[in-house]
């Protein structure tokens, strides 16, 4: 009487005769009754399914779902079989480890217990690559690995960290300027009249803003948030010693709400340079302006030095 061999969900596999055995079907020798040296045939199955067919070559045929070690790349294999295409496919294994695993393949996994990151092999660049977290943290923020990144701050891109973990320049919509832009100007900068303010005309040397209207002095906010606004001068006071020079920050033509004044008063020797410093943060929405003015009040004589002036204006939240 046959041996009626099927697959796990009954379909039927392969008929064993009597007296027969059977290697074509899988890779195993199925043995039909009464063949002779059977023991020597089940014997050999039992370590192929020990060893998980291991060679260098795929069983054949393959049955789904089957096992096999891969001896030539030294990794464990399974049999999927799919309705156009069926393939050898590698079953994921992770080890955990302070040091990083011997003798590491394609597609390893390793828990660097160490830095607590998952890391996976690439044979290309013979490294582990960090697949997250990115960053460590103990109490502090620590960046391991070799990839560059950007820190946002309140959802904008703030700073970029290349991979050598140097910083470069913000993200954020920044305008850094020095000089002035009035035609025909002086050395010297001088406002038009008594209690007057300027608007200070800056001659670009880093515009990251393409929102900047340079026959204006104007930025206009085009990314709502926080901005650091910030200028510094060399004031030249003039014959009088109580001249008045000062320098402000506006947001819409208004000094409202803006802790960015500066003024050089009264006190003021003839004749004396100074710095001014007028920096200040400016909470703004999308069409918002920003200028910087000055005044060089009640002495005409009295001036800025644009050749030692520089400012910006930047998004730090």
């Amino acid at each position: 009487m046959p041996f009626y061999i099927n697959h796990s969900d009954s379909t039927s596999l392969v008929t064993v005769e009597d007296g027969t055995i059977n290697n074509t079907a899988t890779n195993l020798t199925l043995v039909g009754k009464n063949f002779p040296t059977y023991g020597q045939y089940l014997n050999q199955n039992l370590i192929t399914l020990l060893e998980n067919s291991a060679s260098g070559a795929a069983p054949n045929p393959p049955l789904n779902g089957q096992l096999w070690y891969d001896s030539t790349n030294k990794m464990l294999k399974f049999y999927r079989q799919g309705s156009t295409t069926s393939t050898w496919q590698k079953l994921a294994t992770t080890t955990e480890s302070a040091t990083a695993p011997a003798d590491p393949r394609f597609g390893d996994l390793w828990w660097d217990t160490s830095n607590n990151q998952l890391k996976i092999y690439n044979t290309q660049s013979q490294s582990w690559i960090v697949v997250g977290p990115q960053t460590t943290n103990s109490g502090r923020l620590n960046v391991t690995g070799n990839n560059s990144f950007i820190l946002s701050i309140g959802g904008n891109p703030y700073l970029n960290i290349d991979t050598f973990g140097g910083l470069t320049l913000p993200k954020n919509p920044l305008v850094s300027g020095y000089d002035h832009y009035f035609s025909g100007a002086p050395s010297n900068l001088t406002s038009g009249g008594v209690g007057s303010y300027n608007t200070w005309h800056p001659t670009i040397s880093i515009d990251r803003a393409s929102n900047f209207t340079q026959s204006t002095g104007t930025f206009i906010v085009n990314t709502p948030g926080v901005y650091k606004v910030y200028c510094q001068l060399t004031t030249i006071i003039g014959t009088s010693s109580g001249t008045a020079i000062s320098v402000k920050w506006q947001k819409n033509g208004s000094d409202a709400n803006i802790s960015a004044v500066t003024n050089l008063n009264g006190s003021a020797i003839a004749g004396q340079t100074s710095q001014l410093v007028c920096s200040g943060l400016i909470l703004a929405v999308t069409g918002d302006t920003i200028k910087f003015l000055y005044s060089t009040a009640s002495d005409a004589t009295s001036a800025i030095s644009y050749t030692n002036t520089s400012y910006n204006i930047q998004l730090v939240g």
